[in-house]
């Protein structure tokens, strides 16, 4: 799906009907005239880097879940692990979220309508939390606060072990 959409986005001047891709409250039809190769490669580009921190941030969680054992808990690795969750958490959240800023206006300007509001949400609510971008910050932004604790213990753990 992914390659079809791609060839249809870069070398066709329309959208065939079967196709109606909707992606952040943007709806592109079949009425919808993608001529410019640069606005379906600047997307995916940026979703491709979005996607990449996502399984980033699971192969780092996966690779500290491993790390641990009762023996052997707050090491650097742990702290390290912990660290690259958080960046990568926070990092594809705030690249997500300036690509759709700059994805709307960007649509707005190439269509001509140079008054209408470009705007981008981002709030507080329950109902979708993990579509919140203000959530998943706070996740990540939680993941380097850990990543310090655990830099903190380690530090106390290698104190008590050289205490006699």
């Amino acid at each position: 799906m992914i390659f079809l959409c791609i060839y249809f986005l870069c070398f066709e001047h329309e959208i065939p009907s079967f196709l109606n891709i909707k992606i952040n409250n943007l709806r592109i039809s079949h009425t919808s005239e993608i001529t410019e190769t640069g606005k379906a490669i600047s997307f995916f580009i940026t979703y491709f880097i979005v996607l990449s921190l996502t399984l980033g941030s699971l192969f780092f969680l996966r690779k500290f879940v491993h790390d641990i054992k009762p023996r052997n808990i707050f090491t650097k690795k742990q702290t390290h692990y912990l660290k690259r969750i958080g960046q990568c958490i926070v990092g594809a959240t705030l690249a997500k979220f300036i690509f759709t800023i700059l994805w709307r206006l960007y649509f707005n300007i190439t269509n001509g309508d140079l008054s209408a509001e470009v705007y981008a949400e981002l709030g507080f609510g329950a109902t979708d939390l993990f579509g919140n971008e203000f959530f998943i910050i706070c996740i990540g932004l939680f993941f380097l606060f850990l990543a310090k604790l655990f830099s903190i213990a380690q530090r106390q753990k290698e104190e008590n072990e050289l205490t006699i």
